[in-house]
């Protein structure tokens, strides 16, 4: 089927229609009204204990772990558009788990159900938006809809973290409601999806293999797909601690309470911005240039605010710094999922992108485990520091072996 005979009234054709109301779906998820008032509602409003937050987010951690490639690969033998629906529709049900939870039972469901509406559609996303791509001949444009469709979220996150706080102020019930309509909406634009052609052989629709024979033959034959991975999981795990140690660098700076929403907001929406120049970037300096720098920035950036703000620096110096973190990520996960794309088997496209997310999830684990005892016995600052000796010889070494070995 071409293109000429999928054009609708307006000329647009269905493929191009699935780019937009995927940023549609994009934008409403992560509208997440709830994020900077969730341990503020329910360990100081509903009254659970501070462990059990934490118990709850454990949960979420857990149950993408488990689900995160089992969904990739469901979505690569199943219909994508399926699959973005039943979890923009999972995503939507957590809406009323969370805002009716008083206890740490019914907190923990809307946590799973929100991981496993996560896990069906992290992976699948960037799947489906390259099959559209490809049924338009148009897959050269992929590393700009992503790094779009990447801001957008990021953007999505920052404005809804401003507005979060706000709405709590005038009444808890309005960012519950909030949050609903944005998951509501979300869900609408995934009913819209029109299923894109795969491009597979037949015996393998026919005959899907294994889970693990999927990966076992992807690994093994595809070492340059492994080592983007790799290094994927070290990069973006730096990045996620980077995220968390933010937190605790703000208050122990004594941050007033009413700025840490905008501040973090900041980062959110800076990173919206400079993830749009990542194409105009890679396509002037290369991938390996743009990830190296990247690597080497986010080091200098968490040694100098470790530096600035330890026990003998400057107080508050480094806030502005801690931004970056939400750049170094903003710009290196269109790269890194346009590498995935390029080097994985396209009937495994769905399934190699969802263990790409997995990998940072499993590096973080001990990274923020160790990082967190940095900050008990030490401070945020001097985990800074740790964190940038992290991406240093981890980030640095396996960019260096990628860099080096990786074919373009």
């Amino acid at each position: 089927m071409n293109v000429a005979e999928n054009r609708r009234a307006d000329g647009t054709s269905r493929w191009t229609r699935n780019v937009t109301l995927l940023n549609g779906l994009t934008a409403t998820r992560n509208l997440l009204f709830i994020l900077p008032v969730f341990t503020l509602h329910f360990a100081d409003t509903v009254g659970l204990a501070f462990s059990d937050v934490i118990a709850s987010q454990a949960a979420f951690a857990a149950t993408m772990v488990v689900c995160e490639v089992p969904s990739g690969w469901l979505s690569d033998r199943w219909r994508r558009v399926a699959v973005l629906r039943i979890g923009s529709v999972l995503w939507l049900a957590a809406a009323p788990l969370f805002w009716l939870a008083s206890d740490l039972a019914t907190l923990v469901l809307a946590e799973v159900v929100m991981a496993v509406a996560a896990s069906l559609v992290s992976g699948t996303d960037s799947a489906f938006l390259h099959d559209s791509l490809e049924a338009e001949g148009q897959t050269h444009r992929f590393l700009a809809e992503e790094s779009r469709r990447h801001g957008i979220a990021m953007a999505s996150v920052g404005i809804s973290t401003g507005i979060g706080g706000a709405l709590y102020a005038l009444a808890p019930n309005l960012v519950f409601l909030f949050q609903a309509i944005a998951f509501a909406v979300a869900a609408g634009c995934s009913v819209l999806l029109v299923e894109p052609p795969k491009h597979f052989k037949e015996a393998e629709r026919r005959h899907p293999r294994a889970l693990l024979r999927v990966l076992h033959a992807e690994f093994r034959t595809k070492p340059d797909l492994v080592r983007v991975i790799i290094f994927a999981g070290f990069l973006s795990a730096a990045t996620l601690a980077g995220n968390w140690l933010q937190q605790a660098y703000l208050v122990a700076l004594t941050v007033p309470p009413t700025l840490l929403g905008p501040i973090v907001a900041a980062g959110f929406l800076i990173g919206a911005g400079v993830t749009q120049t990542a194409p105009a970037l890679e396509a002037r300096y290369g991938w390996r240039a743009l990830l190296g720098f990247l690597v080497l920035g986010m080091t200098v950036v968490c040694v100098t605010v470790g530096l600035l703000d330890g026990p003998a620096g400057i107080p508050l110096a480094g806030v502005p710094l801690t931004v970056a973190t939400a750049i170094v990520w903003g710009l290196s996960g269109p790269v890194l999922r346009d590498l995935v794309n390029q080097r994985a088997n396209p009937s495994h496209r769905a399934t190699m992108m969802s263990v790409l997310g997995l990998a940072p999830r499993l590096v973080f684990v001990p990274l923020g485990f160790c990082l967190g005892f940095v900050v008990d016995v030490s401070d945020a600052a001097t985990a800074y520091v740790w964190l940038g000796a992290f991406v240093l010889l981890a980030g640095g070494g396996t960019w260096f072996a990628l860099a080096q070995r990786d074919p373009d």
